[in-house]
């Protein structure tokens, strides 16, 4: 497991309105309950930690100042942790097998990533399933391959799939131009993965509640996205973790809106 091992310590005890946000070079973390601004400028902290909201440009940039692998931009949940991977071209790449179900989402980068059982290439775009206890592995055609992280917390079921990979068009081949649209991905026992498409002008007819937590990801336009009693100007690489119960919507979606959806299970 390797450079990936640390990654997800720190889960026992942990409880919703106490998030621990690891911001700067120093990976200095402190719970949601002690802010009362946003963590940075691009970040942004809900009313008693019922939401969080990254961007992802100012994760890479963390990243990229720390000079760590792996850098984690949100941890201290009990469903999710958030996080960039940057493999570099010295780098080794060893065969890792996590503790967690993961889903990685290509920044930058093309390879493929091999299982015991199969092979797959990846290049920006894609979208990669691993269950969890899957040793897998990495193989680079380019340099540097850039990765986000999002780790599910739950114990996963052996009918999970193991490894699935969708291409950058496949996970918008539903896409609807007059009606918003919903593709389930993968639905396994500690994740639920799927593409949410708003057209153009559109938003969500209704304000959503779950009862479970969620994590949104804008891969693709943008529009006012309220959560809870605040909100901000969604965009291409705006990341919202959202806890159950929490009231949120889609509203005014200024170019067709592209939005990775992972429940917890």
């Amino acid at each position: 497991m390797g450079w990936f091992r640390w990654a997800v310590r720190g889960r026992g005890g942990a409880r919703k309105g106490a998030v621990a946000v690891l911001v700067s070079i120093g990976l200095v973390a402190c719970s949601l309950d002690d802010l009362s601004a946003p963590i940075r400028s691009n970040d942004e902290v809900g009313e008693e930690g019922a939401w969080v909201v990254l961007d992802l440009q100012n994760v890479l940039q963390r990243q990229a100042q720390s000079g760590a692998t792996f850098y984690r931009a949100l941890t201290g949940t009990e469903s999710f942790e958030i996080g960039v991977l940057r493999r570099r071209p010295a780098d080794v790449d060893a065969p890792i097998e996590h503790p967690h179900t993961t889903m990685y989402r290509v920044l930058a980068g093309s390879g493929s990533i091999t299982t015991a059982s199969d092979t797959i290439p990846f290049e920006p775009g894609h979208i990669i399933f691993v269950r969890e206890g899957v040793e897998h592995r990495f193989e680079r055609a380019s340099s540097i391959v850039d990765l986000l992280v999002v780790f599910a917390l739950g114990s996963a079921a052996t009918t999970d799939p193991e490894l699935r990979v969708f291409g950058a068009d496949e996970v918008v081949a539903e896409r609807d131009g007059e009606r918003n649209v919903f593709t389930q991905l993968v639905d396994a026992s500690t994740m639920s993965l799927g593409m949410y498409m708003i057209p153009k002008n559109g938003d969500d007819p209704i304000v959503l509640e779950h009862a479970y937590d969620e994590v949104k990801i804008v891969i693709e336009g943008g529009g006012r996205f309220d959560l809870g009693q605040g909100g901000l100007e969604a965009e291409a690489g705006t990341i919202a973790f959202i806890t159950s119960g929490t009231r949120h919507q889609f509203r005014r979606a200024s170019d067709a809106l592209d939005v990775i959806v992972i429940g917890a299970k």
